[in-house]
């Protein structure tokens, strides 16, 4: 499957089969990016064969070996000069990423990194350039469904790299099927706990000593061992804690911390003390920074607000122009399930709830029983003036509440479900994801009735404790 993804990092070291060298009309080697990647393949080599192509117009490209570099080609594209989009530059601009893309399928090249083309020097605007490059590629990509190939661009810093994340989620919104590939360490990210993270950073921040409870055992703060479960453990930590052991915690990545903290949690064995010195010496404290950094980067680069890094889902689900669910992961791409799903003598509500549990399922262990997605349990809010609104998964309101509804009251609750999916702002004010919410009012006689999702105010919400006779 084809894919377009963006990375700060050093094009001359991408591992791709080609990569693309930004130069001039007459390929002379220069300064910056075009001068390292002739440093790296090697001068004279280099500039030998660009002497022996001649000219090059601006929107063309040109195809040389990779002599010492990784990648097998250099494709050298002219890109334009900006004068201020009155002499054709975009135009320009998107034939030379045209250009370079067909000469890689010509070359039999399943991967390919650009830099930003025109974007330095040449003075083309860091938004025109993002939009001319991402559209040119596809519209590549739409044009040869049948050739599969991984486009990369190399950036050099956070700041155009979120730029790019921008214009790709919204030039791919809506369509099913694309998506980037997450690394490793993004996979964990999406998955993180972020309540749980907070919780244990407010936990631990003042502990200084730990006392003892029993003869020699250690009297924990309260909480604290929830802090194993920000993430999946990792079970082969015995072959990779040598290796963490020697990392500053400042510079470990996620899934180093996730081996660290899979060592301080299999150390502590019946309270013996093992995690004392982990506490008192803030190790342990640095760890749960470190990764909440690293959140922080992670959101900042998918253009999501902070403050959500401490909220679930990461995730958020929509329908497609087909009607059928589909998964909006947390980059803004879209994913949906493979096939039709038939479930004998099963409605159409609990199909599609499956389908849900399904495409859930590539991200958290949710069960599907029957067809029936084992779900979370209900949340209550306080909206506008006061009025208290329970939200519950539908297999729920099916079983409890809809026997006790009129078939429009029924129907009205259905019909605004769909409004919930497509709502991020609603999604982000949970901490655990329901799969097929419905939403009711909860009257002081403890009577639900329906309300339209699309029409709540958000701005007012708060979580609210219920009495257990309303459950």
């Amino acid at each position: 499957m084809s894919e377009i993804g963006i990375k700060n990092e050093d094009i001359v070291k991408a591992k791709t089969d080609v990569i693309v060298n930004a130069t001039n009309s007459q390929l002379k080697g220069t300064k910056g990016v075009c001068g390292a990647i002739f440093k790296a393949a090697g001068w004279d080599e280099m500039q030998k064969a660009c002497d022996q192509l001649g000219y090059c117009p601006e929107g063309e490209v040109r195809l040389t070996k990779g002599f010492s570099l990784r990648a097998r080609y250099v494709i050298h594209a002219v890109g334009p000069v900006w004068y201020g989009g009155k002499k054709g530059e975009i135009e320009l601009l998107y034939n030379a990423y045209q250009a370079s893309l067909k000469l890689a399928r010509k070359k039999h090249c399943h991967s390919i990194t650009f830099p930003l083309l025109s974007a330095g020097v040449n003075g083309v605007p860091i938004d025109v350039a993002w939009n001319t490059a991402i559209k040119a590629c596809i519209d590549f990509l739409d044009a040869n469904s049948d050739y599969s190939i991984t486009i990369h661009f190399a950036v050099p810093n956070d700041k155009i790299r979120r730029a790019g994340h921008l214009e790709l989620n919204n030039q791919m919104k809506g369509r099913v099927g694309w998506g980037k590939e997450l690394d490793a360490d993004e996979k964990l990210l999406m998955m993180l706990n972020g309540p749980m993270l907070k919780s244990a950073i407010e936990t631990l921040r003042n502990v200084t000593k730990i006392t003892e409870h029993v003869q020699w055992f250690p009297k924990y703060p309260k909480g604290v061992f929830d802090t194993f479960r920000i993430l999946d453990l990792d079970y082969d930590y015995p072959h990779h804690i040598d290796a963490v052991k020697e990392k500053q915690i400042s510079d470990m990545n996620v899934r180093e911390l996730q081996t660290y903290i899979t060592y301080i949690s299999r150390g502590e064995h019946f309270c013996d003390g093992f995690m004392v010195s982990y506490i008192e010496s803030g190790d342990f404290l640095k760890a749960l920074f470190r990764l909440d950094d690293l959140l922080l980067k992670f959101y900042k680069e998918m253009d999501l607000p902070e403050e959500s890094r401490f909220q679930n889902p990461l995730i958020w689900y929509s329908t497609n122009a087909e009607h059928e669910p589909v998964l909006v992961q947390m980059d803004g791409n879209w994913s949906n399930t493979q096939g039709n799903l038939e479930i004998e003598n099963a409605s159409q509500q609990v199909k599609d709830e499956a389908k849900r549990a399904i495409l859930y399922d590539a991200w958290k262990d949710i069960r599907v029983e029957k067809g029936n997605a084992m779900l979370m349990k209900r949340k209550y809010f306080e909206g506008h003036a006061g009025q208290k609104l329970v939200f519950m998964s539908c297999t729920d309101a099916e079983r409890n509440v809809f026997s006790g509804l009129s078939e429009d009251e029924v129907y009205e609750c259905r019909k605004s479900i769909d409004d919930f999916y497509q709502d991020r702002e609603l999604q982000l004010l949970w901490n655990e994801v329901i799969l097929h919410p419905v939403c009711m009012v909860l009257d002081e006689d403890h009577e639900m009735h329906p309300v339209a999702i699309g029409k709540l105010d958000k701005s007012s919400f708060k979580e609210i404790d219920v009495a257990e006779d309303t459950e």
